[in-house]
């Protein structure tokens, strides 16, 4: 597995645990790729502050686990600094599976209707397969798609799944 993508938070959290399944870019996988590929998911030091509309509305719909959608209803009158608190940063949380991206638009099916930005530009990358570690690995993020480096790339040379060279 060769890259690594930053997500702010909640997001990452959500990718890898509420079932989010589109991942929002303006810009598309580089041409080089053949999905299906892996991806480390990497939770960035930021937090979005623009998550409580998304997923509170997709929480208090029942569009969510109940695990997600209790995390965010009780989280959600809570001091902004005490629920951040709950969601790690500056870390890669797992690995997911991108299998196929396209522009927004026509192409878009349910989980699109979900997750999916509609803004033009916006590209939708499908992820699927999310894999949490249990022991989340540091690492400094970048933007764009990246290549873990050094220890970070030896800590997750550990945890490629089986079927991967």
């Amino acid at each position: 597995m060769n890259y690594a993508l930053t997500l702010k938070q909640p997001w990452a959290t959500a990718v890898m645990l509420f079932g989010k399944s589109i991942e929002n870019r303006n810009w598309p996988p580089y041409a080089s790729i053949e999905f299906p590929f892996d991806l480390w998911v990497h939770a960035g030091s930021a937090w979005d502050s623009d998550w409580h509309s998304p997923l509170l509305g997709l929480a208090t719909e029942g569009r969510l686990p109940v695990s997600a959608a209790g995390l965010l209803l009780g989280s959600s009158t809570q001091p902004e600094t005490q629920r951040e608190a709950g969601f790690p940063r500056g870390a890669i949380l797992g690995q997911v599976t991108v299998v196929g991206a396209h522009e927004a638009g026509e192409a878009c099916g349910e989980a699109c209707g979900t997750w999916g930005n509609t803004a033009a530009g916006m590209w939708h990358w499908e992820l699927t397969d999310p894999q949490i570690h249990r022991e989340l690995v540091p690492a400094a993020g970048l933007q764009k798609l990246w290549t873990p480096k050094g220890q970070v790339a030896d800590k997750l040379a550990e945890r490629i799944r089986p079927n991967d060279p």
